[in-house]
């Protein structure tokens, strides 16, 4: 009987720490940044499905351990439509720069900027800094 208790116990633990996943087809959100005097760009892709993944130069990609819950997801891919809503497509990299990309297609970010006298916009910004901790998170 205790057996059943305990295991009962661990079975409602595991089932209410399940990360998320938004409902719908899978969206995507690749970020990262690169340039300087190497030029290696380190980026990242997150998905829908609750997933963040590394990703290399020739578009490999290896999960990382964190999966992120559904408010968490919820709340990036809620600014992420915000954004494309309302903030045109913009490219202004400089020596070292930083991205957004929305969608499957890597090649071609929608915001790219590092010139030191161009202003992001600050909702861009927020959504880079957010994802940014959570790379950060999952890399330690």
């Amino acid at each position: 009987m205790k057996y059943i208790y305990i295991s009962l116990i661990v079975t409602v633990l595991f089932t209410t720490c399940k990360t998320g996943k938004l409902d719908g087809p899978e969206r995507v959100i690749r970020f990262g940044n690169g340039g300087g005097i190497t030029g290696k760009v380190t980026g990242f892709k997150i998905s829908s499905l609750g997933t963040l993944y590394a990703e290399t130069l020739n578009n490999t990609t290896s999960p990382l351990k964190m999966k992120l819950r559904k408010k968490t997801l919820q709340e990036i891919f809620d600014l992420a439509d915000s954004i494309q809503k309302n903030v045109p497509d913009f490219s202004n990299p400089g020596n070292m720069y930083y991205f957004i990309s929305f969608g499957n297609n890597a090649e071609t970010p929608n915001y790219t900027w590092g010139q030191n006298e161009f202003t992001v916009p600050s909702s861009i910004k927020r959504l880079y800094d957010i994802l940014q901790k959570i790379a950060i998170k999952s890399t330690k």
